[in-house]
């Protein structure tokens, strides 16, 4: 039962995450230790916790969980497996071949390849060898046949991009390396979202007013083509909560990062610290926790950086699936997303949560790239760590942002990679 379990955890869970804020104790490690929050010796040895999540696994995935994660994750390492035979461009971004449409996890978690039906190339034509790669890595997976490629829909959800970028351009400040400094950002006028449907094999964009005369009014300024479906969108709410147990900004603690081994802290959302230069964190007790030394809330990155003083930050979850103090996990962190992929977070104020990533390049609110996903959350989640993982490598996924509503609901997250690349900083 334990080494099955052991596997499970590695198949399901998350990288390394700190402890949220409202739970450390700013004297002395000691002090943390006899509060209860010390790193298990071996954690996997724990009968209590590895029973209590073999039960919320069955309760959530029924009694064929282990075949269930097992499938997920073999077609999550599958789906990197493909994306890396692609090549890439001088900047190191994947270049998309033009039969591939998508790939994604159905609902019975396995593979689906998309491939476009009218650019299946003859077995003489140069990019045969790839197709047939691409197809070969897992042949299992499901192939649907669909209208247009990856490579057309990313084309248009850059030109969205640009035309606000360009036409309701803003400044918005930010704090690199403790210096002030001002980034590009926009506003998206009528646009509440925008986003690549994947499984739809479409572009969505989500508009407040969603009349006819609107819709017109965005083909004919913005782009008209027939990859884009319109919808009634849904405002999304920045899911921080003044007066929440993350002290003095209302928000989750989120990983354990460094600059260098003398600049050390956490990240939390950018959003839950929007005076951001400076910013001093005050601990439950009114002592100082740390203060602001990168921020930034434009681009693809909702994120702060926050140099702690005196303060001992573990890699120990707060939270477990059934209550109590969670895992400890590797520092790695996850770079590529497939929708279906399994997600999940620890927040404050929603705890433990668990869905699958919906959308891999979702924009929202003037930010780009973010992922969205089917697992719950709730004001006074915004900056909790999201994790995802796999059989080989669990990782930390990326920082809490916001969900549809001031309730609750489905949440948005920063990818951490980009975080750590826009701040240098990294996990340990």
């Amino acid at each position: 039962m334990k080494k099955i379990l052991r596997t499970l955890m590695t198949v399901l869970l998350l990288s390394a995450v700190a402890i949220p804020m409202s739970f450390v104790n700013v004297a002395t490690s000691s002090a943390i230790e006899a509060r209860g929050f010390a790193v298990a010796q071996d954690f996997f040895e724990d009968e209590k916790y590895l029973e209590e999540y073999a039960n919320y696994l069955e309760e959530k995935y029924g009694e064929n969980y282990e075949d269930l994660l097992a499938r997920n994750a073999h077609s999550s390492e599958n789906a990197d497996i493909i994306r890396s035979l692609f090549p890439r461009n001088k900047e190191g971004e994947l270049i998309y071949p033009d039969f591939f449409g998508g790939i994604y996890i159905d609902s019975d978690h396995d593979l689906v390849i998309q491939i476009v039906k009218n650019n299946v190339p003859k077995e003489t034509a140069d990019n045969y060898s790839l197709f047939a790669n691409t197809l070969s890595v897992d042949k299992s997976a499901n192939i649907e046949y669909v209208d247009y490629s990856f490579a057309e829909a990313a084309k248009v959800m850059t030109t969205i991009t640009d035309y606000y970028r360009l036409n309701f351009p803003i400044k918005v400040p930010a704090l690199q390396n403790g210096v002030r400094v001002y980034l590009d950002s926009y506003t998206t006028d009528n646009v509440i979202a925008y986003y690549d449907d994947v499984i739809g094999n479409r572009v969505v964009v989500e508009l407040r007013d969603y009349s006819e005369k609107k819709v017109a009014e965005f083909r004919n300024t913005v782009i008209d083509s027939p990859l884009i479906v319109f919808k009634p969108g849904t405002e999304y709410v920045e899911y921080n909560n003044p007066g929440a147990r993350l002290a003095s900004i209302g928000c989750t603690l989120g990983y354990r990062a460094r600059v260098s081994t003398t600049n050390v802290g956490v990240v939390t959302a950018g959003h839950c610290v929007p005076s951001g230069v400076g910013t001093v964190i005050l601990a439950l007790n009114g002592t100082l926790f740390g203060t602001v030394w990168s921020w930034r809330n434009s681009g693809n990155v909702d994120a702060a950086y926050i140099t702690t003083h005196n303060v001992t930050i573990t890699n120990t979850l707060n939270r477990g699936p059934s209550g109590g103090t969670g895992p400890t996990l590797s520092t790695a962190v996850k770079t590529s997303f497939t929708v279906g992929d399994f997600i999940g977070k620890v927040g404050w104020s929603s705890n433990w949560t668990t869905g699958t990533v919906t959308n891999v390049n979702f924009s929202h609110g003037g930010l780009t790239g973010l992922i969205n996903t089917s697992a719950w959350g709730q004001p006074g989640d915004s900056g909790a760590i999201v994790f995802g993982g796999s059989a080989t490598a669990p990782t930390t996924a990326g920082i809490l942002r916001g969900g549809p509503n001031s309730t609750g609901g489905n949440f948005c997250f920063t990818r951490a990679d980009r975080i750590n690349s826009a701040f240098g900083t990294s996990r340990y």
